[in-house]
């Protein structure tokens, strides 16, 4: 993107994976002053290309707090189990504020700026049920080393988590700097209002631990490339092991 519009489609959290490369490919080859974004192993990756390539100091380097990369063969499923409303989306956004921020674990698709389906994890919507469970997560992401403040990048991104701001429903971003390049880069930013809080703070309530992996995600993983449907899939293999 070299503009506000071609910027906006980018915003948003979307919980699925990325083919990225053609992106990268364009991006790399052109020059310097720019910015990259992706998922802390993404940018972990970006950033050994470009020290071998002694390009660092020609891009600025952003990445999230994660909880880790979902099969898309969830998506897929979970598509098909609402087809009819999928087909006829034009725009789908994963964490609708609508509810308020902290409820905004919602999958929401609209249609010419018309809501047209919006699911809730807190109603028991089975793409989040999956997702939060850990049950189809890439495997990598069990033992991810880039969780709390550990990063690659300049910046990085997320949501203000934790019982500071549990009063508030507009939403509180947690921003945290890793180089000289990423702290002059926020402290540009004329139009944001900046409020310094602790590492504890800042990364209250996101990902400390390494995941245990399912001992079925192979046979989640395999169902879901299978005919069952998501319902079936989320009755048979999780289910009977929740309580």
């Amino acid at each position: 993107a070299s503009t506000v519009e071609e910027l906006q489609p980018m915003q948003g959290s979307k919980y699925l994976q990325s083919d990225s490369s053609a992106a990268l490919r364009e991006t790399l080859r052109g020059g310097d002053n720019k910015m990259i974004t992706g998922t802390p192993c993404q940018i972990a990756s970006v950033r050994k290309f470009l020290r071998l390539r002694n390009r660092e100091d020609d891009f600025l380097l952003v990445d999230l707090f994660c909880h880790g990369v979902p099969s898309q063969l969830l998506w897929q499923k979970y598509r098909e189990m609402n087809a009819a409303v999928f087909e006829n989306a034009d725009r789908v956004i994963f964490r609708d504020k609508s509810f308020g921020w902290h409820g905004s674990l919602a999958v929401s698709a609209f249609k010419s700026r018309q809501k047209i389906y919006s699911s809730r994890f807190a109603d028991g919507d089975l793409f989040y049920r999956f997702y939060l469970g850990n049950s189809v997560l890439s495997l990598p992401c069990y033992t991810c080393p880039f969780r709390l403040a550990h990063s690659a990048a300049d910046i990085r991104l997320g949501d203000m988590w934790g019982k500071k701001y549990t009063a508030d429903e507009s939403g509180v971003s947690a921003i945290l700097t890793f180089t000289e390049r990423g702290k002059q880069a926020v402290e540009s930013l004329k139009h944001i209002v900046h409020h310094p809080e602790s590492i504890c703070d800042a990364t209250a309530g996101q990902m400390s631990r390494d995941l245990k992996v399912r001992p079925a995600r192979r046979k989640i993983l395999n169902a879901h490339g299978g005919r069952m449907s998501v319902k079936k899939i989320y009755g048979f293999y999780i289910v009977p092991h929740r309580l």
